[in-house]
Parts: structure tokens; sequence; C-alpha cells
């Protein structure tokens, strides 16, 4: 189950997780990256599973089931999520997926998850509580509450009304159309479709780009008989913000911005560049593939533009042995020809004889001198040959060729550059052990760890201390601290 990229590896903390998804550009952008290490994974696993939650592989017990990490991220990759978009999570569990969205989307976003177990939606809810209240995402981000409904989503009317829509389980093809519908023109729908993930542009009333992202394998959409009766699902109506709900958002969001330009320190560390969209990445690697083939191409022509130079130099030689034993060349010609060939290798000479002399090089040093080989047609023939038979061994298909060049980028990534700095050591093997001597390691850890407890996170600890220090009532002073 989950995507192939899975590797079933665990790992000992959340951060040392992503660290890894990064590492295989299942993760490459900033926004994706802040938030997956703001929400610990461990919190949606039970107290007898909590050792595998950094496994990247997928997880199941009774009806929660939870995808692998890596097709999670591919996934929000794709959705390609904003401030204000409407999302709508079809299956949507126990609301991991959903909180991460939740993080992107901001206060004036709309978060819907549709589930049809009820008693996962209970425990999704009672996990946003945990959430908001123990997690430090919430002093990171503005953040958009999910809604969860119970119901199939065959059944819903919302037809052309999300941004974003994400399927967690196997579309079957008869209601890929339904799913298509269900966003509006610009939407990206993301979902399993024989057996790939599937990013679905739409781009006008009938006209969808359809991009296979990745295979995958995992548990089938459960499609009731209700799809085709009469009955229709709707999600509560969106209400506008309390203008209590609107002071607090704005007002943490103002002393988090002070604390951010007092303390950068305060900041989430990050390795992913500025933020791209999943289209983006690819042309750049179709970019880069191409400027690689090119680079080949090039590299042959020139191997056989030098085979022509070589033949047309002794093509000409021949020519003028030829000439030589004709019965027609004029003996003027030949007279001035040898003057000029004459005149030539005396200028030649005492040009060779003054730079040597200048270079305090003598005429019997220069007779020391080993003679440059001269390259011959039939030795270049043979070097040409010799690469081509070297290519040929293998016997690479042209579709293999262009994989190869889209894999092999020649720019490094950071984190290339990182493992170099540490001398090729692996940062994701063994236990942390912040008491070790090797003071770069431990900086290293230190700088990509984020605190996901509110009580210890530093960011959270500073802005709980300064909205205690407005001069409001007590109880507004809980209420602005979600507590």
């Amino acid at each position: 189950m989950g995507q192939y990229e899975s590797t079933n590896r665990l790992y000992h903390c959340n951060d040392q997780l992503i660290d890894g998804l990064i590492m295989r550009e299942c993760i490459y952008s900033t926004n994706v990256e802040k938030v997956f290490r703001s929400v610990d994974r461990e919190l949606y696993y039970t107290n007898d599973n909590k050792l595998n939650a950094y496994k990247d592989t997928d997880w199941q017990s009774g009806d929660v089931h939870l995808s692998a990490p890596s097709h999670y991220a591919t996934a929000l990759e794709c959705l390609d999520l904003h401030k204000g978009h409407k999302f709508l999570n079809i299956g949507s569990g126990i609301g991991y997926f959903s909180t991460l969205a939740g993080l992107l989307l901001g206060v004036n976003g709309v978060n819907h998850g549709i589930e049809i177990h009820s008693s996962l939606i209970d425990i999704a809810y009672q996990k946003l509580e945990v959430f908001k209240e123990n997690s430090a995402a919430i002093d990171y981000f503005e953040f958009c509450e999910p809604v969860f409904i119970k119901g199939n989503a065959c059944n819903l009317t919302s037809v052309g009304y999300y941004d974003r829509v994400y399927c967690g389980a196997e579309v079957p093809p008869a209601e890929s159309s339904f799913m298509m519908a269900l966003i509006k023109i610009g939407g990206v729908l993301v979902m399993p479709l024989k057996g790939a993930l599937q990013k679905v542009t739409r781009e006008g009333e009938v006209s969808w780009k359809i991009i296979q992202v990745v295979q995958v394998s995992i548990p089938h959409l459960v499609v009731s008989k209700k799809c085709s009766s009469m009955e229709v699902l709707k999600f509560p109506t969106i209400q506008p913000m309390s203008l209590k709900e609107l002071c607090r958002s704005n007002i943490r969001a103002t002393i988090r911005d002070c604390l951010n330009e007092s303390h950068p320190n305060l900041q989430m560390c990050i390795k992913c560049k500025p933020n791209i969209s999943y289209d983006q990445k690819l042309l750049n690697e179709a970019s880069r593939g191409l400027v690689s083939l090119r680079s080949v191409v090039d590299m042959i022509s020139n191997l056989e533009t030098s085979d022509l130079d070589s033949t047309s130099g002794n093509e000409a030689i021949e020519e003028d042995k030829d000439d030589d034993n004709g019965d027609d060349v004029d003996v003027e010609e030949k007279n001035t020809s040898g003057q000029c060939d004459k005149s030539l290798l005396k200028k030649t000479a005492s040009d060779t004889k003054r730079k040597s002399s200048e270079a305090g090089c003598s005429s019997e040093q220069d007779k020391t001198l080993p003679e440059k080989p001269e390259i011959t047609k039939k030795m270049r023939i043979n070097t040409l040959s010799s690469t081509v038979n070297n290519l040929s061994n293998n016997e690479p298909t042209h579709l293999d060729f262009l994989e190869c060049m889209l894999n092999d980028s020649p720019e490094s990534s950071d984190f290339d550059d990182e493992e170099n700095d540490n001398n090729g050591e692996d940062l994701f093997d063994g236990d942390i052990d912040y008491d070790s001597d090797n003071v770069e390691e431990v900086t290293y850890r230190f700088k990509y760890r984020f605190l996901s407890n509110r009580k210890e996170n530093e960011m959270s600890k500073l802005l709980k201390v300064k909205i205690n220090q407005l001069p409001v009532p007590a109880m507004l002073k809980v209420f602005l601290n979600y507590n």
C-alpha cells in the first residue's frame, strides 16, 4: 500500500522524517515543508502504535487509515493550496491531511472534509481540539479549522464550488467525471485513478488537463448505493467570522510579525528553496534534461565535424600529390608556389627561433622534446567507433535515455552540500545525541528541529507573554491564547 516511493524506513522523529522526504524530493516547496514540520504525525497514532508514527508507510487500525507521508507530501505539493482557497477532502478520516491543509488556507479559507464513518469524524474533532490546545503550529500560521460531515461524496451537490479537491482513496472510473465536476474553472483535483495519482486541472467548462504524477496502490473509495437516490448532502452554511474572531486573528498576527522582526532566530528553519508549483517543477526538470541532451548531441556533432575536417585535409594532400604528378600543371605556378613555400618556411623558422630565445629555450632543448603524435583520420574514426560501441553496449531505449537525462540534474541541491560538509555522514541514522562532542552535527540537528509542543516552543512562549501583557480582561486573554 502507498505510493511506490515509500521506503518503509523508520525515522526517529518528525523532523528526520521530513528531512528524508526533502532529500527524496517528495517535499520541495517551503510552505509544504513548514506545515509538515508543524504537525507531528505521532498525534494521530494510537498509543500502542506511536513507535511506527515516523515510518514512511501506510498505517491502518480498524477503520482508521493514514497514507504514507510521501503520498501526502506529493498530494499536497500538487494541490498548491493558498490562503482563501475552498478545499474539500474526500475520505478525511481522522483529520491529519485536513489539518495540514488548514495551515495553508488561512482564516478566510474553506476547509471541508467528508467521511463515511461517523466514528472517524468523532476522532477527528477530538484530535483537532488537542491540536489547537497543544500544537505550536497555531502560533506560526493563521489556521482554517476543518469542518467534517458524515456521508458519501457522490451525493454532494457542490458542483463547481471548490478551488482544490483531494480524494484519499482509489476512485472508480465511473465516478471520475463527477469528481472532476466538483472543481471550478482553474481548480485542481488530486485523486488516485487506475493505479496512478493524477493531478486534474479544469481549464474550461468541459476541458481538463490531466497529469499522471506517480503510481499508487491504496484502498478503493466506498461508493454506496445511495449515490443513485435523491438524497443529497450539503455542508453547513459558511458563516462570516465574528468580530471577536477577526480581532483575535489580527492581534495574534500583529504580535507574531513583531516577534519575527525582533527575534529572527525564532523563525522556522527550512531547507527548501522558494515556492514553485508542481507544473513549474516539471518544466525545470524537463529543461535540465534538454540541456543535458543537447550537450551530448553537441559532443557527437563536434566529433563528426573533426572527422570531416581531417578527411578534407587528407583529401587536399592527396589532390596536391595528384597535381604534382599531373601533366597539365603550369611550370610558372609551380615555381611561384615553391617560392611562397620557401619564404613561409623561413619566416616560420625565424619566428620560432625568436620565441624560443625569448622564453629562454635553446634549439638543443627543443630537440629533446617529444614530438606530438599526429592524429590521423583512422585514429579519429576508431575513437568515435569506441564511443558509439560503449553507448550501444547497454542498449537503452530512447525513453530510458530521456529518463536518465531528466534525473541527472547538473545542479547539486542544498541538501547534498550539507552532506558534503558533514563528510558524507548520514544525518538520519541513529538516535539524536545532543550531548555529542561533534558541535557541527549538534548545531545541524538543532537548526532544523521544530518543537511542536507549545509549552516548549520559544515563539509560543513569547507570544503568550505578549498577549498576557495586553491591557484586556483575563477572559479575553484566554481566548486570544486559544486556551
